[in-house]
């Protein structure tokens, strides 16, 4: 006699959590695209140079004109400002926020010295949760 016959077998604790893990990367990865830095426009100096030199104001038919060429450099400067230029001009407070660890916080010196190497595995790992931190949130940081 089978214990949990036809469709009421148990999953078990991993079976929910694991079909919501991909679900729920995925919500993570929209909302840290809704809250881009990239969005900010002092976020963007490429995009700040097309709109400002490429772009005409004033003349709306010489820019309807001209859309081809501003539009092509739109679509590369906004990557480009998002994954290179941004990830560049925040590392410095990011490598900031990781010598943290490393900042004596007035105890003994053999637990100074026992901490060395936990410390040390926490320096890139902060470093990258700055930087993620920096780079996804605009007005934060």
């Amino acid at each position: 006699m089978k214990r949990f016959p036809g469709r009421f077998r148990a999953r078990g604790f991993a079976g929910p959590i694991r079909s919501l893990a991909p679900l729920s990367a995925a919500l993570l990865f929209c909302a840290l695209l809704a809250g881009c830095a990239v969005i900010d426009k002092d976020h963007r100096p490429l995009t700040r140079v097309v709109e400002k030199y490429l772009i005409p104001d004033d003349n709306y038919l010489l820019a309807a004109a001209t859309f081809p060429v501003w539009a092509v450099a739109g679509v590369v400067t906004l990557p480009a400002d998002g994954l290179v230029l941004n990830p560049v001009f925040s590392a410095p407070a990011a490598a900031d926020d990781a010598t943290l660890a490393f900042t004596g916080f007035g105890v003994v010196m053999p637990l100074e010295i026992a901490l060395i190497l936990p410390r040390a595995a926490a320096v890139p790992v902060i470093f990258l949760g700055s930087e993620i931190a920096r780079c996804t949130i605009p007005y934060v940081f």
